[in-house]
């Protein structure tokens, strides 16, 4: 059987054979899933399942606004980039045997109670969900394990704040130096160290986050891509439709239209 899921986009799925196998295409990459293979698919990554004779298997399903939420708790800051797990977990391998006992657990738990408390219900789901983000690897993940003195300084992280609080204003680098306390030398040093990126990369990353964000939640004949990117300060359109199909795969048109 072919299952075409396309992109998932809302949730990611986490796949456990229990026996057979599926062969999974995620974008360009192909994994095998077996019982000691299980695989991540990214909700935002589109996937196409081959589904072998006589295959079971245990689907866990994290809502993506819940990974998200519990990846910035981790981290102290707001995502500028989705989320990517790599897609395998090899079940013999230490951290595929700690993820496997953790779904065991939670597991049992379902199967053993016929009704959770909400506070226990809230305790699984936030056990399992920082297992995911700490024991599979992902693109946050050297950041959410670095040790203490490795992490961002506070007027980043406060830049980063101002930036999100202040996005829909014209902000300039003198203004986030300003606030931060710091020389517009040492704010861009940080975030070429800390963040890999600029803060006026990350100011554009945070608009378009919004852009994206408001053309998903209007209908599209009350208002228009133009109008919304204007807002947001992208005033030369071919420039910003060019950032936003790299950001989200599609044209901002596209996700109106929705």
């Amino acid at each position: 059987m072919t299952i075409k899921p396309g992109v998932l986009d809302t949730f990611a799925l986490i796949q456990m054979p229990i026996r057979g196998e599926e062969q999974i295409q995620l974008g360009d990459q192909k994994v095998l899933c077996n019982p000691s293979m299980g695989t991540v698919i990214n909700a935002h990554t589109k996937s196409l399942i081959n589904h072998r004779p006589n295959t079971e298997k245990l689907i866990i399903r994290i809502e993506r606004s819940l990974i998200e939420q519990h990846c910035q708790q981790l981290l102290g800051r707001t995502l500028a980039k989705n989320i990517e797990f790599e897609s395998a977990i090899p079940i013999a391998s230490e951290s595929g045997a700690r993820w496997l006992r953790m779904v065991s657990w939670v597991y049992d738990c379902l199967s053993l109670d016929d009704e959770l408390s909400p506070l226990m219900s809230a305790q699984l789901e936030s056990g399992l969900v920082h297992m995911l983000l700490t024991n599979q690897p992902h693109n946050y993940s050297a950041e959410i394990l670095a040790d203490a003195p490795s992490l961002a300084p506070s007027f980043v992280k406060r830049v980063e704040r101002y930036i999100e609080d202040h996005a829909h204003e014209p902000i300039t680098i003198v203004d986030m130096a300003e606030h931060a306390g710091v020389s517009s030398r040492s704010l861009f040093a940080g975030f070429r160290r800390y963040r890999d990126t600029s803060p006026m990369l990350y100011l554009k990353e945070i608009r378009l986050r919004r852009v994206n964000e408001e053309l998903l939640r209007r209908n599209s004949g009350n208002e228009t891509v133009t109008a919304v990117a204007f807002r947001w300060g992208f005033n030369h359109l071919g420039h910003f439709t060019t950032d936003y199909k790299r950001r989200f795969g599609e044209s901002p048109s596209a996700t109106l239209a929705r």
